[in-house]
């Protein structure tokens, strides 16, 4: 029996060394954690106010009633008819009635109203008046007299080049810009005169400037007038 016993308490001291160490086998190892202490301040005090009673007893605040609007009246619903009805429209009697009556057709005239009567204008008659002889003259006369002057001193221009010396400022396809630069030179203090070429279909107007007797005296009077206009003359030599 001892042995039994011996056996038994063995078992037991197994069992319980088994209960306390196994679970220890396979627990995970606990990390360890910093734990801090949060410092909260207490909430600071507060002032009470006190609301009124009643806000009715306000001085100075106007009172503001809520009134309830009637609501608006809604318009009755019209239906519409149905696919294939055609809506029934008031005063059918009397639109039948007056669609009954014939619509009289254009070119047929009531009996009783007098025919139109149609009345044809004639045109009048023009007479031819004979202008005055006078005042023919007159209306188709009056040409420039600046131009024809104008004509006159180029002429005379022309019958002066032979032997001279000339100064061609510019040759203008627009007469305008031609004369303004020939007043311009006339402005100066020099001598300035047009003369028309023709080049083919195109008619140029060339603006010269002279006679001079001598070249020296065209060559200073080149200087002056590129300069004051922003232009190359050329000296050449005129020919009658």
């Amino acid at each position: 029996m001892s042995g039994l016993k011996q056996r038994i308490i063995g078992a037991l001291v197994l069992i319980s060394l088994a209960v306390i160490f196994v679970p220890m086998m396979f627990d995970e190892p606990h990390n360890e954690r910093a734990v801090r202490s949060l410092d909260i301040p207490e909430e600071p005090p507060f002032p009470e106010v006190n609301a009124p009673g009643d806000a009715d007893r306000l001085e100075g605040v106007p009172s503001y009633r809520v009134e309830e609007l009637d609501p608006a009246p809604v318009p009755d619903v019209i239906e519409a008819p149905a696919m294939g009805q055609e809506p029934s429209v008031a005063g059918d009697d009397s639109a039948s009635a007056e669609a009954g009556d014939p619509v009289p057709l254009v070119g047929e005239q009531d009996p009783e109203s007098p025919p139109s009567v149609r009345q044809e204008t004639r045109p009048a008659e023009v007479t031819d008046t004979e202008v005055p002889a006078e005042v023919a003259d007159s209306d188709a006369g009056p040409a420039s007299g600046d131009e024809a002057s104008e004509a006159d001193a180029d002429a005379d221009f022309q019958r002066t080049l032979e032997g001279a010396w000339i100064l061609q400022l510019g040759s203008f396809g627009n007469a305008d810009n031609a004369r303004r630069l020939r007043d311009n030179v006339r402005e100066r203090g020099y001598g300035a005169h047009l003369q028309e070429v023709t080049r083919g279909d195109q008619r140029l107007v060339r603006v010269f400037s002279g006679p001079f007797a001598e070249k020296a005296e065209a060559e200073k009077a080149k200087s002056v007038l590129d300069e004051a206009f922003g232009i190359k003359s050329l000296v050449t030599k005129g020919e009658g």
